[in-house]
């Protein structure tokens, strides 16, 4: 039998599935203000949930936020230029500080850089990222854990016809933590496409849920190299 309050209503049961869908390139005045293009985000979810106010981006380019996300690294000179090389971080000290940073600078961090898939595996929750596009174009990167090989220079942040993903959005594979152990990261980051059949019961729905849409449906290109209408535009429809 359930517990319940003064009020007769039993409490709500707890969070066993969150879900992170990233959006990015506008404004909270563009996306949330009242002239807004997209009422769903606007208004619609606000009002079913909360709208964080006063929730802020810790770097200018994509990449340094996306790794803050996971693992709670701050900005270097390499993640603010979105990583042109997929290079190791070279650290300028033998370990963590006081706050959990490793100082120095690069892309891919050492094991000694855990993330929040390692957190989540230690107290016994899954998790799985998904990313649109990736894979699309296997001449590019792989369907699972896609990115180019270490020390190569990227080749996915810019959209092609054949393949809209871009591996700046995909956090998860700038951690040896995660990349090292290849079946790990094949199982856990994964294609879009993946989602639909996960999703079929709260069994197979893991408990962290990260979902990058391609650089198109994400609102970072606002026109796309598809020919379609990126960024928060109003659709021709409206």
């Amino acid at each position: 039998m359930a517990l319940t309050g003064c009020s007769g209503v039993a409490p709500p049961p707890p969070i066993r599935h969150v879900f992170v869908l990233l959006l990015e390139n506008q404004s909270y005045a563009v996306t949330f203000g009242p002239q807004s293009a997209t009422p769903y985000l606007a208004r619609t979810l606000p009002a079913q949930g909360a709208l964080l106010t006063r929730y802020y981006a810790i770097g200018h380019a994509s990449l340094g936020n996306y790794v803050a996300l996971v693992s709670g690294q701050a900005p270097n000179e390499a993640t603010q230029l979105d990583c042109p090389t997929f290079a190791d971080f070279k650290a300028s000290a033998a370990g963590l500080d006081g706050h959990g940073q490793l100082p120095g600078t690069g892309c891919v961090y050492p094991p000694m850089v855990k993330t929040l898939p390692d957190q989540l595996e230690a107290a016994g929750l899954s998790w799985k990222a998904y990313m649109e596009d990736m894979g699309k174009d296997p001449t590019r990167e792989s369907a699972t854990c896609g990115h180019v090989p270490l020390g190569a220079l990227e080749t996915t942040n810019v959209a092609k016809l054949s393949d809209q993903y871009a591996a700046k959005h995909n956090p998860f594979v700038y951690f040896h933590s995660i990349i090292d152990d290849q079946a790990r990261c094949d199982a856990h980051v994964v294609n879009l496409e993946r989602l639909p059949q996960d999703l079929r019961s709260a069994a197979t729905t893991a408990n962290y849920i990260f979902i990058t849409p391609n650089l198109c449906n994400d609102g970072h290109d606002a026109e796309c190299v598809d020919g379609r209408r990126g960024g928060l535009r109003p659709s021709r429809c409206s």
